[in-house]
């Protein structure tokens, strides 16, 4: 509408002030020139052909000079928006020339399309950004691939180790060593059983292929009995888990497999990433809504890591604790949480620690 305005606007003018021109030329022409030419007033038939050819082509000259101005930044407009199909997301080089070099502003001609450039500069930075964000995403997702292809490859090379120690006719083995080696193959097997089902749940929550199985659990018990279960994983016998509510008795509705699934990722996470002998707290607040706080006095995680942390494919760069995980845990934490109408918002610092704080609707 605005532009629409501004151009019915500046038609109009630029009419006015020809028009007004074009009768001084036509009466300096008639009364000066004519009769130097020997054309008087006598011979009217002359004069009018000359006067309507000489507007004729002073109205062209005008058209022509008026659709040039016009046309400029159409022509500009369409060279950028070529640029962009052709995925060259940057503000073309002689975008400088359409402003006015003492004030900043827009010249006459560009004004009238203001809003059009300033949208075109606006999906030029959106694109720049979306491209930024998914060549991340690519390398992110060859660099999980990699490590998925390490991580299945390192407890096949267990179990096919292992059963050729135990089938080998060149030894015979103890009940215990058999046992050890079964126990070693039964680890590595439910290791590659959890990365495959992370493959799958992904994929699934990612489609929304999964509807929520809602059952109203009391969420303070729920979270006692999974902290309870943490505990008592070999993974987790040298940290220290902690946990306290507000109240003993918070009732909420949720898919009890899923929501388990989120927080087990959760509280794995910070057992998988941080150092033997860190205190893992868990707090649970009933205010409007429901808080879920799981603090650690962990190795913390720089600003990339928890910009990164609930995206896909995402391994994290700063502990050197372990790398165990599929990188698929915390987005998946976070997409069963969303599912639910929760928030989930983490803060770190290195060397300190981490807190996920979780929210949840209490309606």
């Amino acid at each position: 509408m605005k532009i629409g305005f501004r151009l019915g606007f500046h038609f109009i003018r630029s009419l006015c002030i020809g028009t007004f021109f074009m009768g001084i030329f036509m009466a300096i022409f008639m009364e000066g020139i004519l009769p130097l030419i020997g054309i008087g007033k006598d011979d009217k038939d002359t004069e009018a052909l000359i006067v309507f050819s000489l507007f004729i082509c002073t109205l062209l000259i005008g058209a022509i000079i008026y659709g040039w101005h016009i046309s400029r930044p159409l022509f500009r407009m369409i060279s950028w928006i070529n640029q962009l199909a052709e995925g060259s997301y940057v503000t073309p080089a002689n975008t400088k020339q359409m402003y006015k070099k003492k004030t900043g502003k827009l010249k006459g001609p560009y004004r009238l399309y203001k809003d059009v450039f300033l949208n075109i500069e606006h999906l030029t930075n959106r694109l720049r950004e979306i491209e930024t964000e998914r060549e991340q995403l690519e390398k992110m997702k060859r660099e999980w691939m990699a490590g998925i292809s390490h991580d299945l490859k390192t407890p096949l090379t267990y179990i096919t180790g292992y059963s050729a120690l135990m089938l080998s006719p060149d030894h015979t083995w103890s009940h215990e060593e058999k046992e050890k080696f079964l126990q070693e193959i039964q680890q590595k097997g439910d290791h590659m059983k959890e990365l495959i089902e992370d493959l799958n749940l992904s994929f699934r929550l990612q489609d929304s292929q999964i509807p929520l199985k809602k059952e109203e659990i009391n969420i303070v018990e729920f979270t006692r009995r999974l902290i309870a279960d943490i505990t008592n994983d070999p993974r987790s016998q040298q940290y220290h888990f902690s946990f306290e509510s507000s109240n003993t008795n918070i009732i909420i509705p949720i898919d009890t497999k899923l929501f388990h699934r989120s927080l087990q990722n959760l509280f794995m996470n910070a057992v998988l990433h941080n150092p033997p002998e860190t205190s893992i707290h868990t707090s649970i607040l009933l205010q409007e809504d429901i808080h879920i706080i799981i603090e650690d006095t962990g190795a913390g995680m720089d600003e990339l890591t928890v910009q990164n942390l609930f995206k896909q494919y995402y391994r994290g760069t700063t502990t050197n604790v372990s790398n165990e995980g599929t990188g698929l845990g915390m987005a998946i934490a976070h997409k069963i949480i969303t599912a639910h109408g929760g928030t989930i918002h983490v803060t770190s610092e290195i060397g300190t620690g981490s807190k996920i704080h979780i929210i949840l609707s209490n309606h």
